[in-house]
């Protein structure tokens, strides 16, 4: 299965109040993502929607990069 016609699912790496995180293979770039999925409540894709925002104006080796934000098709 591929989100997006992208992310290919390996494996759950976590969940919290707000959102769970996958290890998954981004098929566009050929390399292993950390893939954040907001659980279905507005305020929480806010909170995502903001995280993504404020991390992609940050470049050190110790803060991730973001590549990619929007809404999941399961194709």
């Amino acid at each position: 299965m591929l989100l997006n016609k992208r992310y290919e699912i390996l494996s759950k790496i976590g969940q919290g109040a707000v959102a769970e995180v996958f290890k998954a293979r981004d098929a566009l770039l050929n390399t292993i993502v950390a893939l954040k999925i907001a659980k279905p409540n507005p305020v929480y894709e806010e909170k995502i929607a903001t995280e993504f925002r404020i991390t992609t104006q940050f470049e050190h080796p110790n803060i991730i990069s973001a590549y990619d934000f929007g809404t999941v098709r399961i194709c």
